[in-house]
């Protein structure tokens, strides 16, 4: 017999993201379960609460614009966890399309570009027609910060994905076995940008791939890739935990709490510099990493793993 602490940690897990931003996983779904069960008994869809979401982050913009950091960031806060709630209801009621992943996307861009563009209508008088430099400045650092987490996250999947069981097989959820295979017939309008991006980012933060021979026996093979996926994850695991501090949780985390304790200035400083920062870090950690791993593996079992490649076409480069 099931009971209801096992029923609600049955229903808790349903909506769970495998290798999700640790933030996320440690404070917001837990606050977004409670709603996301309301959701669900009022029989809504995950497109509603984006739309709700989006709506209430535009909220987060006026009241920033105006002045009242305080209400701008609590409603932020309430924004992404809504902004958890919609992907937590979508995968416990197993809801899954290409449309609502993008719509769930662009109303998390758009929402906090608001957010942004709110913070420079509040600049504007102590900094002027500088606060468009660094309204510029910090869009671009946005997105070198979060597209270096998504591109790290989708490879580090994808090379789990590889060995995991030791078959070629898909192990996270419906929705991301759906959005990847989609991605790849998609024939949008920036994918030769997409793609330079996600060449460029494997070039300069790789993360090794395993070249076992082909003429090897069949069991023998089965325990390399057994043993090279236990290494494997051990080693970069603390990665994707350590790359989620560019990840778009953290930056929305960061300007909530200095909003809230009326210091939004500090978000130029803090998204621009100090970010950054980090990024440059974990980019020369990731390499020390992938170097230490590729001898390891060598050592191990007398093979070379890929760990370079071309920034323009993303294929290997032989060392």
């Amino acid at each position: 017999m099931i009971t209801s602490t096992e029923k609600i940690v049955e229903e808790y897990n349903k909506g769970a993201k495998q290798n999700g931003e640790f933030l996320n996983e440690l404070i917001y779904r837990p606050m977004a379960f409670p709603l996301v069960m309301v959701a669900k008994k009022l029989n809504m869809t995950p497109n509603q609460i984006s739309v709700i979401g989006f709506i209430i982050t535009i909220l987060s913009g006026v009241f920033i614009a105006t002045g009242h950091f305080f209400w701008g960031g609590m409603m932020l806060l309430v924004g992404h966890v809504l902004d958890n709630v919609d992907g937590s209801l979508a995968r416990n009621l197993k809801k899954f399309s290409k449309i609502g992943a993008y719509f769930d996307a662009v109303c998390d861009v758009l929402g906090f570009m608001f957010v942004v563009i709110g913070l420079m209508i509040a600049e504007f008088d102590t900094r002027g027609m500088y606060v468009f430099v660094y309204g510029i400045v910090l869009g671009l650092s946005l997105g070198l910060q979060v597209l270096a987490y998504d591109n790290f996250r989708a490879r580090y999947v994808q090379e789990l994905d590889t060995y995991q069981n030791n078959k070629f097989e898909m192990f996270c959820f419906p929705e991301e076995q759906e959005a990847r295979k989609q991605r790849k017939k998609d024939l949008h309008p920036f994918k030769i940008i997409v793609k330079f991006i996600t060449n460029f980012y494997q070039a300069i933060s790789p993360i090794p791939k395993l070249n076992i021979p082909a003429q090897l026996p069949s069991d023998e093979k089965l325990k390399i890739k057994t043993e090279y996926q236990k290494i494997y994850k051990q080693t970069f695991s603390i990665m994707h935990k350590l790359w989620s501090f560019v990840g778009g949780t953290v930056i929305k985390t960061f300007c909530i709490v200095v909003m809230v304790i009326g210091k939004a200035n500090l978000i130029w400083f803090g998204m621009i510099v100090v970010l950054n920062g980090i990024l440059l870090l974990l980019i020369i950690l990731q390499n020390i990493l992938t170097y230490v791993f590729r001898l390891r593996v060598r050592d191990l079992f007398g093979m070379n793993v890929t760990s370079m490649f071309n920034p323009f076409t993303g294929k290997p480069i032989k060392i």
